[in-house]
């Protein structure tokens, strides 16, 4: 998925009760598997990903309450990251850790990011987070909507009676 939470935990904990062998060798290939950084993302990805973020932007644009903004906001903001991050070949994050993965990779879009959402969800004003979304997508072609479409994995068609 491009978030590597147990290679991370492994590089960053502290190991129980007592440095080993063996704790050093998982230690060295989560180094190994975090330098690597994540599969790269195919144009399908890019574009699943694109339609996620146009849906969830146009959403936003006409919120029907404040109440509503909020948990569609919070969607938002972990898809604009994980574009952000994924589309540069870079390992993303979730949740708590975005703002500190975006200041590693790119401090000034860290900076706005946090701005961006930090008025979405103390005001209501969204205009920035949707300024946010066409930066992030532009590099790809923009907002994808119209005429998008992909068929259904086999597995989840339903056969005919």
């Amino acid at each position: 998925m491009g978030v590597p939470s147990l290679a991370t935990m492994v590089r960053e904990g502290i190991e129980v009760p007592r440095p080993s062998e063996c704790g050093n060798m998982i230690r060295t290939l989560a180094n190994r598997v975090l330098g690597a950084g994540p599969i790269p993302w195919g144009q399908s990805e890019r574009d699943d990903s694109r339609y996620a973020i146009s849906d969830i932007v146009g959403d936003i644009r006409a919120p029907r309450s404040p109440d509503e903004l909020r948990p569609v906001a919070s969607k938002l903001h972990f898809a604009v990251a994980n574009h952000f991050c994924r589309s540069r070949d870079q390992w993303s994050a979730k949740a708590k850790r975005i703002p500190g993965r975006l200041m590693a990779l790119d401090p000034e879009f860290g900076n706005r990011f946090t701005d961006a959402f930090e008025a979405a969800f103390a005001r209501s004003d969204v205009a920035a987070v949707i300024e946010l979304a066409e930066v992030v997508l532009e590099p790809d072609g923009g907002f994808l909507f119209d005429g998008y479409d992909r068929d259904a994995p086999c597995s989840w068609r339903m056969s005919d009676p």
